[in-house]
């Protein structure tokens, strides 16, 4: 196999792992969909992370525990993350917008990246 096949693929288990992980985390709380939107959610942060080759990533935190690690812009092939640290702020303020809208799971397209203005 080629290395960008294999990043490729690499790139697909990190995304799955991801959602599991999200799922899971969601799982074993309280239905957020039954309550209303709270867009100041205390418990609900985000840490700017660094990734390969000088691009931006997230992680989403749940009261300090990390529930989202997402080092490289998800649905895009590879692995290198946002090229500002902005860019990433602007994502990880949307899926968070996303879980407390209770919206399973809370992923991006590409699409509403670019609208965004992230991409």
């Amino acid at each position: 196999m080629t290395l960008s096949v294999l990043k490729f693929i690499l790139s697909i288990l990190i995304v799955f792992g991801s959602l599991n992980i999200i799922g899971q985390e969601i799982q074993n709380q309280p239905s957020l969909s039954s309550k209303k939107p709270n867009f100041s959610n205390p418990k609900l942060t985000y840490k700017i992370i660094e990734s390969i080759n000088g691009t931006w990533g997230y992680d989403i935190l749940n009261e300090e525990k990390t529930m989202i690690h997402q080092a490289s812009v998800p649905g895009k092939d590879g692995l290198e993350g946002f090229k500002t640290k902005e860019q990433s702020i602007l994502v990880a303020n949307a899926i968070i917008e996303k879980i407390n809208k209770g919206i399973k799971p809370p992923s991006i397209s590409l699409e509403e990246m670019k609208l965004l203005g992230a991409l």
